[in-house]
């Protein structure tokens, strides 16, 4: 869902710079956020960081929107979760 939003975002932006339509902009934050919402809401039951944290927020997105470009964010997600080794805290 964050994938599906932010591609659509990047998407409109490139069409309101290529056509001169800055309402395309509106609608970009609209798809971008409105997946993301829906994917906190309905899949990852958890509440996004979009108004704590906006910055990071948005920076979270495109990164995660990069390594699924990439094909590694199953590998990310993994690294993430892995369990500890002995003596290591878990992450």
């Amino acid at each position: 869902m964050h994938f599906v939003g932010t591609t659509g975002s990047v998407a409109l932006v490139v069409v309101a710079g290529v056509v001169g339509e800055p309402l395309l902009l509106i609608a970009a934050l609209f798809c971008g956020y409105f997946f993301a919402w829906l994917s906190h809401l309905l899949i990852e039951r958890n509440r996004p960081a979009t108004f704590t944290y906006p910055f990071f927020s948005l920076a979270g997105d495109f990164h995660m929107w990069a390594l699924m470009w990439q094909g590694r964010m199953d590998a990310e997600v993994e690294r993430l979760v892995a369990p500890a080794e002995p003596g290591q805290p878990a992450t």
